[in-house]
């Protein structure tokens, strides 16, 4: 595998880049493990955005201080066979490992909703009301209102 396998995302150049500047032995522990993306089996990430048939996978650097490395196979027409698409903190790789896991405890109707949200297949809308007064219509017969100032 050479270099030209895999590429970076703006966002994950940009990032190494500040790390390079900033951290020199993340950086080198960060590129080691890019360099060695199809050596070493990286763990799968349940994170949004990756297309349905290319899962992120991470993997984390010899150095304890440095981010994990957020990659996945490259889709039909993106060049290169590996696309590193972000450096994540380990903290929020673990925070994201907790909330992969208590997704998966929960009952299944559940983590169904919670992923259409975040696949954008659940309707959501925006409401835009005047500071202080809103006004919801409830299943019930009568609208509520509700505000944010002092009862007299």
């Amino acid at each position: 595998m050479t270099m030209t396998d895999i590429w970076l995302t703006a966002a994950a150049e940009a990032a190494f880049s500040e790390l390079q500047a900033t951290a020199p032995d993340q950086a080198a522990a960060v590129s080691e493990a890019i360099n060695n993306i199809t050596a070493r089996e990286g763990r799968r990430i349940d994170l949004p955005g990756a297309p349905a048939a290319e899962p992120f996978l991470a993997i984390e650097p010899r150095d304890p201080d440095a981010p994990a490395v957020i990659y996945r196979h490259a889709a039909n027409g993106e060049p290169g066979t590996w696309i590193v698409v972000s450096l994540m903190t380990r903290a929020d790789s673990r925070a994201a490992r907790q909330a992969e896991q208590a997704l998966a405890d929960t009952p299944a109707a559940v983590r169904e909703l919670v992923n259409g949200v975040v696949a954008g297949t659940v309707a959501t809308v925006n409401v835009a009301a005047p500071t202080g007064t809103v006004t919801t219509t409830q299943a019930g017969p009568a609208a509520t209102t509700s505000t944010t100032e002092k009862p007299s």
